[in-house]
């Protein structure tokens, strides 16, 4: 039953729309499913007491309410909340009408409390228009409040004197029945809004904190960019402009060229992050999980970054298992171990030691890469992998970075359905450890994905 209920009330509700649109497509499909529980009874009433033309009435009021849900789903969004405040009112004040004209079926409709009902209706516009649509909105409010105010007279001109109909007592209990069983249902309803308002408020505070969050994002990118990427590119330009003025000596254009290609690669490997990073906030890329066997992808990733790790002295140890394999997706996996090696290289002194191990803990596989380094303060650590948070420190050979690769790591790792934390403390080095999911295929032999 909820999970009808859940259907009918988000027909229309769409992505695309505003939430106010959102909210006031919700609530009125979820008050007009509601209305047709009081009206089911006034049907019943008609059954009864053998009143055909009743009948015929309530059951057009409850095809109205059953065609607002499908006319919001067809996107008549505005004719369905017409329909819904405009339509049941004009029903029963002509069905009043017609009855008082036919003395065999007058004075149900007194007993049916159209007034109370009319009166309900009147207070609708309010709640499923907006301004945007005050046309509509003041139409339906000032054609229900007509039919309340002026309920006598608009009798009168068809020469019915309502006063003066015939006073039958079970109508009269019908009457408190009904008005009872009106007044409940929009007591159900009022209670309904206000937790369909609590729900969409949080929507939108959740969207604006969302936003405030990618405001500072793009200003940390726009700082990213201004810096990181340009400072090498003026001084690559600046070389080139020596160079074409002779104004370097062969020494000097050793030294500089060796500067500027650890400079160039730095670049590099932050234009990588930068745009791999955009895409997942784009939501363009998608894990793609395949088996990839751990060993041999640590083992390709040190040969790749051997020289940076010589520059120091380093030593890079695979302790991985070559039978190990991985349920991930492959460039993500790369990309992940090749951040945290380079992270590793970049602050741990010369002479260090990198070790890359690998364990099994409740059905994950655990990667760790732990360095001797220069540690860090648990307040850097409890920034590490935040985007609004994200911060970069230089080197223990003044290497820079932008500090975008470990939240890159972090996007992957989840995007793989697994998890990643640090644990370090100053001058005792750092262990970032990941979680991935096994490969578990026996059927198959074991095939070693090739990662480049």
């Amino acid at each position: 039953m909820n999970h009808f209920w859940h259907i009918l009330s988000n027909w229309g509700v769409k992505t695309a729309n505003s939430e106010g649109k959102n909210k006031r497509i919700y609530l009125a499909n979820q008050l007009s499913i509601l209305l047709i529980i009081p009206f089911l009874f006034f049907l019943a009433s008609t059954i009864v007491f053998s009143l055909p033309k009743h009948f015929v009435n309530f059951s057009f009021c409850i095809f109205i309410f059953l065609l607002v849900p499908l006319l919001n789903r067809w996107e008549y969004t505005g004719f369905s909340r017409t329909l819904l405040c405009v339509g049941p009112t004009l029903l029963i004040t002509l069905a009043s009408i017609f009855s008082k004209l036919d003395m065999v079926e007058a004075n149900l409709m007194v007993a049916l409390a159209p007034r109370a009902f009319i009166l309900c209706m009147a207070v609708l516009p309010h709640v499923l228009f907006n301004y945007e649509d005050s046309e509509l909105m003041w139409f339906s409010f000032i054609f229900s409040s007509l039919c309340v105010l002026f309920y006598d007279e608009i009798h009168l001109l068809f020469g019915i004197d309502i006063s003066h109909l015939p006073y039958v007592v079970w109508k009269y209990d019908i009457l408190r029945a009904t008005i009872s069983i009106t007044f409940i249902t929009i007591t159900m309803f009022l209670y309904l809004l206000q937790g369909i308002n609590e729900k969409f408020q949080k929507r939108i505070e959740a969207q604006k904190k969302e936003l405030v969050e990618l405001n500072s994002i793009k200003d940390k990118m726009l700082g990213i960019i201004s810096h990181d990427l340009r400072s090498p590119l003026n001084s690559l330009q600046g070389v080139l402009e020596l160079l074409q003025l002779n104004g370097l000596n062969p020494d000097q254009i050793r030294t500089i060229s060796s500067d500027l290609n650890d400079k160039l690669k730095n670049t590099i490997d932050v234009m990588d992050n930068l745009l791999h990073w955009t895409k997942t906030q784009m939501n363009g890329i998608q894990a793609n999980p395949e088996q990839v066997n751990l060993y041999y992808t640590v083992q390709k990733i040190i040969d790749l970054l051997s020289p940076q790790a010589d520059k120091k002295k380093l030593h890079i140890h695979n302790l991985t298992s070559s039978s190990v394999n991985l349920w991930a997706d492959k460039e993500m996996t790369i990309i992940i171990i090749r951040n945290l090696v380079s992270n590793a290289i970049k602050f741990t002194n010369e002479n260090g030691n990198i070790y890359i191990k690998s364990t099994e803990k409740n059905g994950q596989v655990e990667i760790a890469v732990e360095d001797d380094g220069v540690g860090m303060s648990q307040e850097d650590l409890s920034r590490l992998f935040s985007a609004q948070n994200h911060f970069s420190k230089v080197g223990t050979a003044n290497e820079k970075g932008s500090g975008l690769g470990l939240i890159l790591c972090k996007e992957f790792v989840e995007k793989n359905n697994g998890k990643i934390w640090a644990e370090s403390s100053p001058k005792n080095g750092s262990t970032f450890i990941f979680s991935l999911k096994p490969f578990k295929n026996e059927k198959e032999s074991p095939q070693l994905a090739e990662v480049y």
